[in-house]
């Protein structure tokens, strides 16, 4: 049942993020959230998602990123045909198939929970190996792993676009 797993990890995620805030609060760590750049030596300047601007003299500065996915050329995130990471940490169903364009940690952790979860995986890289920014031994072991779980992947490939058709999606 899909909305109970994704109902499942939004709990769990309630549960961490509120206990990381917790955990600042009760060690009286302010927090901002925000974009922020350091201006000098225990100073950054916040701006919030107002826009409003403030500056914070601080004797420490721990920094909490988010991520924001990257689009690829043709490939606009539409949340039916083409998802990013966050759509696919909350889908709605399992897809039958599945292509992953590029094969970085992140694309290869989301396809095989996928595969894990009865879709048919297929992984298209740019570069001659997958997980290219990795060291060379993870690489290789990486694709021996693929392979051994039948999953093709298409080295030295780079996808332009797809286009909708009768038959489904072709890229």
């Amino acid at each position: 049942d899909v909305a109970k797993m994704v109902e499942w990890k939004q709990g769990i995620v309630g549960k961490l993020t509120g206990g990381v805030g917790g955990l600042l609060k009760n060690h009286k760590v302010d927090t901002f959230e925000g974009s922020a750049r350091v201006t000098a030596p225990g100073k950054v300047e916040v701006t919030g998602q107002d826009g409003k601007k403030q500056t914070i003299d601080a004797k420490n500065i721990v920094v909490a990123v988010g991520s924001t996915p990257i689009e690829i050329p043709g490939f606009a995130f539409d949340g039916e045909h083409v998802w990013s990471s966050t759509e696919a940490l909350s889908p709605k169903k399992i897809p039958e198939r599945m292509l992953v364009i590029g094969g970085g940690y992140i694309g290869l952790e989301l396809g095989l929970v996928y595969h894990n979860l009865g879709s048919e995986i297929r992984v298209i890289e740019f570069m001659d190996r997958v997980l290219p920014g990795m060291e060379g031994e993870l690489s290789k072991e990486m694709g021996r792993s693929l392979k051994k779980k039948k999953i093709p992947v298409h080295l030295g490939a780079k996808a332009v676009g797809y286009e909708k058709t009768k038959a489904g999606l072709v890229v």
